[in-house]
């Protein structure tokens, strides 16, 4: 969500709070999906789970992180699909059982 914000605030020059105060206000579109103040909310407030290695894309892996094959598709200028991310959530997602 904060990348979403970040993005977005850029790209209308304007600062990341006032984005974030709207979204919490009324329905916004972030990333071409309509997001609910609720949404954002629940979001915004999520913790992820303690987890002893963290999911990583790329090349900056630390002590214990996963590497995902792959190119970050928040990252991208245009949609697509990586084959070797989705091959790599796809494993990943599996050992979570």
């Amino acid at each position: 969500m904060r990348d979403m914000l970040r993005a977005s605030a850029l790209t209308a020059g304007v600062k990341t709070a006032s984005l974030a105060s709207e979204a919490r206000a009324w329905p916004t579109q972030r990333a071409g999906n309509l997001i609910q103040p609720a949404l954002f909310d629940a979001v915004e407030a999520a913790v992820p789970p303690a987890l002893n290695a963290r999911a990583v894309i790329g090349d900056k892996l630390g002590d214990g992180d996963i590497a995902l094959a792959g190119a970050p598709p928040w990252r991208t200028a245009e949609p697509g699909d990586d084959a070797g991310l989705v091959g790599s959530l796809v494993d990943d997602i599996a050992c979570w059982a």
